[in-house]
């Protein structure tokens, strides 16, 4: 008999004993030329062995937009359409506009203003101030628009490993701290706010990403296939146990995206997973990003676009 799905307080956490996923037979596309999405039967994503829901699924096929990179460890799309990603493999971030032209970029690994070391993750808000996570030189860069260096986050005393990062419409900054195994805050003025300690005490591994859903936050433990939510005051609200390894995470029109080595998973802000989006090409993507409805992926090397149904 099927264990019974898992309530707590406040927020639904689903829990399924953890089992490999089934894999999805997806159909081997050569030679696209254009975006599109093809209507496919109803599949089931079948997690820990059960049947977690009968999912709509759509097929995706992506276009190449650049490449030339090194080793892509971030990607973020404005609200203009400009893209930003983070070359670790380069200790660059590369600004692109929306056709996949390079527009200019910034870097090169050492410990002046400019450069990096290890650059992991980038956030751009509303480009009016630019956030970089330098994990090789521990501290979170800052930039205006014109790449014009606005210094580094100061959380003294004591020093910090930033990972992933999400900057707030009211021009906070909340990031995962690896070095002290949590999640902290800074306030709109630079400063840390040492109020905000959320209770992070069963996030197994560093989020690969951090999401703002409205007034929750929501963190990505990719390795554990586990996604936290918290409110963005810092109280916890209770855990998804997808059952996936996950790469990545984006927020699309009050809903959360989650990339999987399967594919693609839509979730609603009440996590219950609703549709399932599998790529018709062989490609692993890594990393994605959503701008009015179009889908932003990257590889290591490369970066792919299609739209959303």
């Amino acid at each position: 008999m099927p264990a019974p799905l898992q309530y707590s307080k406040g927020f639904s956490k689903w829990r399924l004993p953890l089992l490999p996923l089934l894999l999805i037979a997806v159909p081997f596309v050569m030679h696209l030329t254009g975006c599109r999405s093809v209507d496919a039967p109803p599949r089931s994503l079948q997690l820990s062995g059960e049947v977690l829901s009968a999912l709509p699924a759509d097929t995706l096929y992506c276009t190449h937009v650049a490449g030339n990179f090194s080793r892509i460890s971030d990607l973020f799309v404005a609200a203009s359409g400009t893209m930003y990603v983070a070359d670790a493999g380069r200790h660059h971030i590369i600004r692109l506009n929306a056709t996949g032209e390079r527009l200019d970029s910034l870097g090169g690994r050492g410990v002046g203003n400019v450069q990096f070391d290890n650059p992991t993750h980038i956030d751009a808000g509303n480009e009016l101030k630019i956030y970089v996570s330098d994990v090789g030189n521990q501290r979170i860069s800052m930039f205006d628009r014109r790449w014009q260096p606005l210094g580094f986050l100061d959380l003294t005393p004591g020093r910090y490993e930033p990972g992933a990062l999400v900057q707030t419409p009211q021009g906070e900054v909340i990031f995962w701290d690896q070095e002290g195994q949590r999640l902290r805050k800074v306030r709109a003025d630079a400063q840390p706010d040492q109020f905000y300690q959320p209770d992070v005490s069963e996030v197994e591994h560093a989020p690969v990403a951090l999401l703002q859903l409205e007034s929750t936050l929501w963190l990505v433990d990719g390795t554990a296939g586990v996604v936290h939510r918290f409110g963005m005051n810092g109280r916890r609200l209770g855990f998804i146990h997808v059952g996936a390894e996950m790469s990545d995470g984006a927020v699309n029109k009050g809903e959360v995206l989650l990339l999987t080595p399967q594919g693609l998973l839509r979730m609603r802000a009440s996590g219950e997973i609703i549709h399932l989006y599998v790529f018709g090409s062989d490609k692993t993507y890594t990393r994605i990003s959503v701008h009015e409805n179009i889908l932003y992926l990257a590889t290591p090397t490369d970066l792919y676009k299609t739209t959303l149904p």
